[in-house]
């Protein structure tokens, strides 16, 4: 039997991307291989958003080289946004690579895998517009949250930003296709569906809103946790928020990247909002959803970024009170506007920033948690953790380790939070 193995890198729609190419595999008489050395064909999924994980990428993939010697019919392929971007470049660093597919041609994989030939001319499929991805055969992982794309693409061009260049414009998925890839899942299993896209709050389906999606979801039996990401701050509205605090499937975790504290920076990335805008947007939050996990993401040595916007941003930090913030340090990314931008700020600067701001992240997490501890509150078990101990996550989004038996993976349970770190809480069964 032919075996495959998938590497991901990247966010949760690269992670949805490589289940549904499993699926297809094992569709076309493929199993899974533990290892890469097991393997008839390699897929590297790749992430272009910051440099770091391109160069990660590579690195695994050059790793790969050797095994095209002891094994010759070996195909190796590269996916995702970093095929989409670099196109014909991948061969001149990768001229053992097999095939090189865009994120817009996962629908077609079937086909491409007929007609890839291993050590031939490498195989390119890579398309510029998005379409709606149709319902594939999916090769989930035995986890209780399962990710459901709703939408692709973006059209917001943040001037930081590459997605919108490697994954086009917003194309978004038909509900009946969204709800019966929910109801295929094995809700024994399944216990959450997390809604994904780029911009998941600008779904839309004529006059159908992402409220109205909400609301259907709602409605799927067997369906017992609703979440989604990643929300944008301009498209987040009071019908949203009032959907979340309304309906009990919904999570209370609401991921909201603010990227800067700075209004002058907000601008410059070109995110159509600006400090008060968003301070106003989270004190809505909060006053409608008391218990609102709130997360967000922060870039921090952003082209013209002075000693004052970074002080903006460690302000913005404290005053949304966040659960969480995803911190980077600026990564250029060719091709965006930013890339050009001048007043570049050196890379100790922005090192020095990151550690800064990281330190602020961290203490209001920590601080927060602590209102935690005693309260007793529902558990979606994940799996084992260290030390012998279980993993979940809260309606929140926050990790607790606990002590119990492996037959409650994929349960939800009552816990009791005993003690709390900044990114990992403590529980007992009640």
């Amino acid at each position: 039997m032919r075996r495959y193995f998938i590497k991901t890198f990247g966010c949760q729609m690269n992670v949805n991307d490589s289940e549904i190419l499993a699926g297809i595999l094992e569709d076309n008489g493929y199993a899974l291989a533990e290892v890469p050395q097991k393997a008839d064909i390699i897929l590297v999924n790749t992430c272009s958003i910051r440099q770091k994980a391109e160069d990660r990428a590579y690195t695994f993939l050059r790793e790969l080289k050797k095994l095209k010697k002891t094994n010759p019919d070996l195909i190796i392929g590269i996916c995702g946004c970093v095929p989409q971007r670099e196109k014909e470049n991948i061969v001149k660093q990768l001229p053992f690579v097999d095939l090189v597919m865009g994120p817009q041609c996962v629908d077609d994989f079937s086909n491409i895998l007929q007609e890839i030939e291993p050590n031939k001319e490498t195989q390119f499929y890579i398309e510029e517009k998005g379409r709606p991805r149709k319902i594939h055969p999916t090769k989930r992982a035995k986890s209780p949250r399962a990710y459901i794309n709703i939408m692709y693409g973006c059209n917001n061009y943040c001037s930081y930003c590459i997605v919108p260049y490697v994954r086009g414009r917003e194309v978004f998925r038909p509900s009946k296709d969204i709800m019966e890839e929910i109801k295929k899942l094995d809700k024994s299993i399944h216990k959450e569906v997390i809604l994904l896209g780029q911009n998941v709050n600008s779904w839309s389906e004529g006059d159908k809103t992402f409220s109205d999606l909400l609301r259907e979801v709602h409605k799927a039996p067997g369906v017992e946790w609703i979440s989604f990401m990643t929300s944008h701050p301009k498209d987040m509205t009071d019908e949203i928020i009032e959907t979340v605090a309304k309906l009990p499937k919904l999570n209370n975790h609401i991921h909201l990247p603010v990227q800067s504290g700075s209004t002058k920076i907000m601008k410059a990335m070109n995110r159509k909002y600006d400090r008060d805008y968003y301070l106003k947007l989270i004190e809505k939050i909060y006053k409608k959803i008391p218990e609102a996990t709130v997360t967000s993401d922060i870039i921090v040595g952003f082209p013209g970024e002075t000693g004052k916007d970074f002080k903006d941003s460690l302000s913005m930090i404290r005053q949304a009170n966040f659960d969480s913030v995803i911190t980077a340090a600026y990564s250029i990314r060719p091709g965006t506007k930013a890339a050009a931008m001048k007043g570049q700020i050196e890379t100790s600067v922005k090192k020095e920033r990151l550690q800064k701001i990281m330190q602020v992240v961290q203490d209001v997490a920590y601080q927060k948690n602590q209102k935690l501890v005693g309260k007793t509150m529902d558990l979606l078990v994940e799996g084992p953790a260290q030390k012998g101990k279980l993993s979940g996550r809260t309606r929140g989004s926050k990790i607790v380790y606990f002590d119990g038996s492996k037959n409650l993976i994929c349960q939800i349970i009552p816990m009791k939070i005993t003690s709390a770190k900044s990114w990992v809480l403590e529980g007992q069964r009640t």
